[in-house]
């Protein structure tokens, strides 16, 4: 496939017809522009140890407090190609030279559910790494229009939705949107004039979100996922505004049993969640329901990482059930197993199913249903679920990432100290969101 994605996108940036002409240098820093629904999605991307011409040791790519480090890179030349794959998102950035309107040309390449494939057009330049949007002609910055937190309405069917922007007196402007189903992650961008705009970009998604400011001081505004979906919403400034509790989104089913839960190793050999809990032998088990192509289970598992690390020796487990795009072993459980090494999971993952929530749902008969990607399923020392969390925001929300984590860890040790008494929560008990 990635053979297949360098000749499309070498095709596509008319990189073919001036191959004859000499491969100019790599330049440290470029100003990437994805082709997004809604337009223009920048985001910078720094190449370190391509100095002397050699190939590249690793590429960063920067979103407001975040900086990615992606190690997957190639560089040919005749054209000058540079090749950034993301290897648990199976998705691939191609740049070739573009002698004909200079800089690099290309596109990125990512799966998606169903077997379909989104291509946007890419193009990097040089010039301008340090400038993600271009400033608005007027020069007018009014960062107190934008700056704070906002109440976000979808509409009918997408709901509600937390706003937060920090925007500077240059107009350059941070934030992230928190939903009930996860945050936007790290955004960056500017203010100015009477609009906002951010991006993100890991490899996973492609966010572009656009506001403008109306006369009574609220926002119009949009989201573009990529070019497949663009999503319209209205917000008013609100700082109280906040979303559900993640334990009150998805229920424990009475009298269900992980027996009744049946999933595959990454080996495709069947097992069910039962004898994965009973392997573990632990105290208190956690079952994440995540995806590998799903940047906020990436989040999540991280912190899962180091909840583990804390409480392994007091008797807590992890196992994983990952639902994937395909819904087939072959070419699900490779990206699972490269999710597992990037993050340094230690614990087992199992593939359980396709991605869509309904059917995922049935795969589930022990919580009421699958709401979002990832969900934490607390189980109890003989394996009986007790209760659920979900609607994860992660590092970029701040107070609302340490919220979850706290309400997370007083599960953890609320079973913790119940395993070594003959007390048992009732299922669908949970602790109070502090």
């Amino acid at each position: 496939m990635r053979a297949t994605i360098l000749l499309w996108c070498l095709v596509a940036s008319g990189m073919l017809a001036g191959c004859s002409d000499p491969d100019p240098p790599l330049s440290p820093s470029y100003r990437v522009v994805l082709q997004a629904e809604g337009g223009e999605l920048p985001f910078r991307m720094d190449v370190v140890g391509a100095e002397d011409g050699g190939v590249p040791d690793h590429v960063l790519i920067h979103n407001g407090e975040e900086t990615l480090r992606i190690d997957d890179v190639t560089l040919t030349r005749n054209p000058l190609t540079l090749e950034v794959y993301f290897p648990h998102y199976d998705s691939t950035l191609t740049l070739s030279a573009d002698n004909m309107n200079g800089g690099l040309g290309g596109a990125w390449v990512k799966p998606r559910a169903g077997g379909k494939v989104a291509i946007l057009l890419a193009r990097a330049s040089a010039g301008d790494a340090g400038v993600r949007f271009e400033p608005h002609p007027s020069g007018v910055v009014n960062a107190a229009a934008f700056d704070g937190r906002w109440r976000i309405d979808f509409g009918d069917e997408g709901g509600q939705g937390v706003g937060v922007f920090e925007v500077g007196d240059d107009g350059g402007a941070t934030g992230t949107i928190m939903t009930p189903t996860g945050d936007y992650r790290y955004m960056a961008g500017r203010a100015d004039a009477n609009m906002i705009r951010l991006s993100a970009f890991d490899g996973g998604h492609a966010i572009l979100v656009r506001a403008s400011l109306q006369s009574d001081g609220s926002l119009l505004g949009d989201t573009s996922w990529g070019n497949w979906g663009i999503e319209t919403w209205a917000a008013t400034r609100d700082d109280g505004a906040a979303l559900p509790d993640p334990a009150s989104l998805v229920s424990v089913t009475p009298d269900a049993s992980i027996d009744d839960v049946t999933i595959r190793t990454l080996d495709g050999e069947a097992t069910t969640l039962r004898e994965a809990v009973d392997a573990l032998g632990k105290d208190a088990t956690i079952v994440m329901v995540f995806g590998s192509w799903c940047p906020n289970s990436a989040d999540c598992t991280d912190d899962l990482v180091a909840m583990l690390d804390e409480h392994a020796d007091d008797g807590l487990g992890v196992v994983g059930l990952a639902y994937e795009f395909m819904g087939e072993a072959a070419s699900d459980a490779p990206r699972v197993g490269a999710y597992r090494d990037i993050h340094g999971v230690t614990w087992p993952l199992y593939l359980a199913g396709p991605t869509d929530k309904d059917q995922a749902g049935q795969t589930l008969p022990i919580i009421d249903r699958v709401h979002a990607y990832p969900t934490l399923i607390f189980l109890d020392d003989e394996g009986g679920p007790v209760s659920v969390l979900t609607g994860y925001n992660g590092p970029a929300t701040g107070g609302a990432h340490e919220r979850f984590l706290a309400q997370a860890k007083q599960e953890i040790l609320r079973l913790l100290v119940d395993s070594k008494t003959e007390t048992r929560p009732e299922p669908g008990e949970h602790t109070e969101q502090p």
